[in-house]
C-alpha cells in the first residue's frame, strides 16, 4: 500500500461519525426498589457532586471533564482524555 493509499484511507476514517455521551453517574438497584420510584423521587448516588463527568464512545470511557454552561446550552470541559483516565472505569 503507497503512502498515498494510507492517507485516502485515514481521510475516509476520519469521516466516520461517532456518538459521545456524557455519564454523571450510575447505581445499581433491584427491579422492586425501581418499581417503587414516582416522579419527584430523588435518587441517591455514592458519587461526591463535584465528581468529574466521564466522556464515553460506544460506552467506553475515553475521558473525563467538568460540565459548562455554554449560553443556555450544556457543554463539557476536558480534564483528561485517553490513558489520562486510569480509574475512570471502576467509576
Amino acid at each position: 500500500m503507497s503512502l498515498h493509499d494510507m492517507t485516502r484511507n485515514s481521510d475516509r476514517l476520519r469521516q466516520i461519525p461517532i456518538e459521545i455521551s456524557v455519564r454523571v453517574c450510575r447505581r445499581n438497584l433491584t427491579l422492586s426498589e425501581f418499581l417503587q420510584w414516582s416522579p419527584g423521587k430523588v435518587i441517591e448516588f455514592d458519587q461526591p457532586a463535584t465528581s468529574p463527568l466521564l466522556l464515553q464512545i460506544d460506552h467506553k470511557i475515553v475521558g473525563r471533564g467538568e460540565p459548562v454552561k455554554i449560553g443556555s446550552q450544556m457543554g463539557l470541559r476536558i480534564q483528561n482524555l485517553g490513558d489520562d483516565v486510569v480509574g475512570a472505569r471502576h467509576s
